[in-house]
């Protein structure tokens, strides 16, 4: 073995099995990188996961008050309202839901998962049993009181009705829930609207004239793929100690008094970071960042409509691929009732500082660095996958959907040479997700 050795050694000559050693040092570099990048997503989806004692019961107390409050109204609405909220999977919804409040939320949400427990099953037909003393006269005129003042949840209302008629309660319960049932049919329709534009616009795009776009893209062909990855992965690594220190920065100011709304200060600092770290390192002037990924484009709207009409039809095969699951609503909801500045700051994060910074760092950087190495549809992939998996609060399905996203943007970069209409489209999807979520689950009825 040691004569093989040497006579490799001397064969090749001393410095050029050196300095194939030096090259292989950066792809193992890059390697344990992707390692630790893997296990930081890895950690980061567990930590997500729903477990007892780690539940925010005002959140999972809301959805499930809003979701027994649509499926009243629209079991009393018309055949197209019937088909829009799902009437049809109600029973396997409701079923689906018991049982994850026993599994998960039970510890957490003490009596009122027993009384949402009831609520459930009196949505499926079974007849509630009462524990000893909730029927009592005096619990009875406090629960009414609490309900005649608009106050309570919608299993308040359910079983207080199934214990005994009130004309007037029934009639405010059901006018509350059918003010829901309208937000529901009219986000429908907004949706139903933009995708018929967006199917226009497709029409216009593939049989109209196919517009000229200026030069494509500048990103640098210096850029090597393994330092494009490395780079990327380095950054989410070094993210996390960033992280540490001004989450720790600002509860230390929130706890001192501070205003809630400097929130968007603090995501602001964590959401740049990655794309301020990339573009030092890959830009010799960071305001060639303009010039580079071709921001001083106008946005082209037709293109941008027509992959919106297109992630809604897949998003919607996807829908009906998915099995009827109980959802986490703290996946998708940050608070219970946000107040006005709230949602101003939840705006801000979703429609501006998600779309620009992940555009530039996955379209961008990773996309475009890729591209002129590996071919575009392997940069698109590859780009893709890890946009996806940063969101590490879906599973498999809303990774699918994300996926789509990324796809369109991929492309949309590609063809235009821009990452101006990649960030409208991302701006576009956030903006109708954030307000559907805003007043479904969270405007007050």
């Amino acid at each position: 073995m040691a004569r093989h050795a040497e006579k490799f050694w001397v064969g090749k000559g001393h410095m050029a099995v050196l300095g194939e050693i030096r090259s292989w040092i950066p792809k193992i570099l890059v390697f344990l990188g992707g390692l630790m990048w893997a296990a930081l997503i890895v950690h980061g989806y567990q930590a997500q996961l729903v477990a007892p004692g780690n539940v925010n019961t005002e959140v999972v107390a809301q959805y499930y008050d809003r979701s027994l409050r649509l499926i009243e109204a629209g079991q009393r609405g018309n055949a197209f309202e019937k088909w829009l909220v799902g009437a049809h999977e109600d029973e396997q919804w409701l079923h689906e839901s018991a049982k994850t409040i026993r599994e998960l939320y039970r510890e957490d949400l003490g009596e009122e998962a027993d009384r949402i427990l009831r609520a459930l099953a009196l949505r499926r037909g079974e007849k509630a049993i009462f524990p000893d003393g909730e029927l009592d006269t005096e619990y009875r005129h406090e629960v009414e009181r609490w309900l005649h003042a608009g106050q309570g949840k919608a299993w308040h209302f359910e079983l207080y009705l199934a214990a005994g008629k009130d004309i007037e309660i029934s009639d405010s319960y059901q006018q509350e829930n059918d003010i829901l049932l309208r937000r529901y049919v009219g986000a429908s329709l907004f949706h139903l609207a933009i995708a018929g534009i967006g199917l226009i616009c497709a029409g216009l795009w593939v049989f109209g004239k196919q517009k000229e776009y200026p030069r494509s893209s500048r990103v640098p062909d210096a850029w090597p793929a393994v330092f494009v990855l490395g780079l990327y992965f380095l950054s989410e690594i070094l993210l996390q100690p960033w992280l540490w220190i001004i989450g720790t920065a600002y509860q230390i100011y929130y706890a001192l008094g501070g205003i809630a709304e400097l929130y968007a200060l603090y995501d602001l600092l964590w959401r740049g970071f990655s794309t301020i770290f990339l573009t030092v390192l890959f830009l010799k002037n960071p305001v060639h960042l303009w010039r580079v990924f071709g921001l001083r484009q106008r946005v082209d709207w037709i293109l941008v409509m027509a992959a919106m009409a297109a992630i809604s039809a897949l998003d919607w095969v996807i829908f009906l691929l998915a099995p009827v699951s109980e959802l986490d609503p703290t996946d998708f909801m940050e608070s219970a009732q946000p107040a006005l500045p709230e949602l101003a700051t939840l705006l801000f994060s979703s429609v501006i500082l998600a779309p620009v910074f992940e555009e530039i760092v996955f379209r961008g950087f990773l996309f475009q660095g890729l591209r002129k190495k590996t071919g575009a549809i392997w940069a698109a992939v590859i780009s893709t996958v890890f946009f996806a998996l940063v969101h590490t609060q879906y599973d498999i399905w809303g990774w699918l959907s994300v996926g789509l996203m990324g796809s369109a943007a991929c492309y949309m970069t590609l063809r235009t040479g821009s990452l101006k209409s990649a960030i409208a489209l991302h701006a576009l999807g956030n903006l109708i997700i954030t307000l559907d979520v805003y007043f479904l689950y969270q405007h007050p009825v």
